[in-house]
């Protein structure tokens, strides 16, 4: 072997060194020191999460799809159905708040014309037991009317609790991160 070829050996496996020990080192920072991941429940797949059953979660999650789609979109044509739809999927507390934000609103909404198409783009359950979920709603909404130039596109993040019914889920908290 030539000088230059040792030199270029001799490089390859010192940065092959160097990555094996990066992994390593990074592998060791992320176990607990009993041989299992650090996971933190921020996601229905985590270790420690509360979820009862896949089923219970998809059903939450879907419920939470449509309730978020329903209550935070509405039109200017059909704003009292909208506003009835949405309250069918609140609870009491909650659509006590829900019902007083759409009085402020709804004078403003009707003579800007404003329509809000509110659609979830992605979701995650958080947790959840027999009575209780908790899910992640990434949602954009799409709002146009006469006092806006072009459409507005916000990309709003929420976290909706629901509680099991005998009517189905009902949601019982909005909170927007």
């Amino acid at each position: 072997m030539t000088g230059r070829m040792l030199r270029a050996t001799t490089g390859i496996l010192l940065s092959v060194a160097v990555l094996l020990v990066a992994a390593l080192l990074v592998r060791l920072l992320i176990d607990d020191g009993q041989g299992s991941e650090v996971t933190d429940a921020t996601s229905a797949s985590a270790e420690d999460a509360v979820v009862v059953s896949d089923a219970a979660a998809t059903e939450a999650m879907e419920a939470a799809e449509r309730a978020a789609t329903q209550v935070l979109g509405y039109s200017w044509r059909t704003l009292d159905r909208d506003a009835t739809a949405a309250r069918a999927l609140l609870a009491d507390e909650l659509r006590e708040q829900y019902d007083a934000s759409m009085a402020r609103a709804a004078d403003q909404t009707q003579r800007n014309r404003t329509v809000v198409e509110a659609t979830p783009v992605a979701s995650s359950v958080v947790s959840v037991t027999d009575s209780e979920a908790k899910v992640l709603l990434f949602v954009n909404e799409r709002t146009t009317g006469r006092d806006l130039d072009e459409p507005r596109v916000e990309l709003t993040r929420v976290v909706l609790v629901l509680q099991r019914t005998a009517d189905g889920w009902l949601v019982t908290e909005i909170d927007a991160l």
